[in-house]
């Protein structure tokens, strides 16, 4: 985790320093989210109690639920096809990850999350997290859903353009898919 922390924090300082570059700056932000999503279970992982343990890892799907969104965005750039999505669908896009925020925040109240939230062990100094004790709720089968058919529909957008582009060019393509 620390080593996934400081590669990508290297990665997001150098993509900020080339953010001029096509997809660039939505790069950034993924990564970037990748980087503070590692400081997240860090900081979960070295919490006091399990109590922060749980906060801090229930904060980390700020992140994720956002990353599926830059993900399509940053595709959509790298292959040409940004005009493919208006400001109004982009502004759609983070509808989800909102409500998702909003339900994971006001769980105890309704349950759409999860109806039984991970457990933690303590292991040394560090809080190690249990996550097959979770029992998931609708809404996170929605965020799961949701997710997923946007990470597709990037692959499927790649390789559509990937079969459209001369050979030399399918190379970034294939990075691409393969990151």
């Amino acid at each position: 985790i620390v080593s996934t922390f400081l590669l990508t924090g290297f990665l997001a300082w150098y993509a900020c320093q080339h953010e001029n570059a096509q997809g660039g700056r939505i790069f950034t932000l993924m990564i970037l989210s990748e980087c503070l999503l590692a400081f997240e279970d860090i900081l979960s992982m070295l919490s006091a109690t399990q109590a922060q343990a749980l906060f801090w890892f229930n904060l980390r799907f700020i992140l994720i639920a956002l990353f599926p969104v830059f993900w399509i965005i940053f595709i959509l750039e790298c292959n040409g096809r940004r005009d493919w999505l208006s400001n109004r669908l982009e502004i759609a896009a983070f509808i989800i990850p909102l409500l998702t925020q909003i339900i994971i925040w006001s769980n105890s109240l309704h349950g759409l999350w999860v109806k039984q939230e991970v457990t933690f062990r303590r292991d040394g100094i560090f809080w190690i997290v249990n996550t097959s004790s979770r029992i998931p709720g609708i809404w996170f089968m929605v965020h799961a859903f949701y997710s997923l058919a946007l990470f597709l529909l990037g692959i499927g957008v790649t390789l559509f353009t990937m079969r459209e582009k001369q050979r030399d060019d399918r190379r970034q393509a294939i990075l691409i898919l393969a990151g």
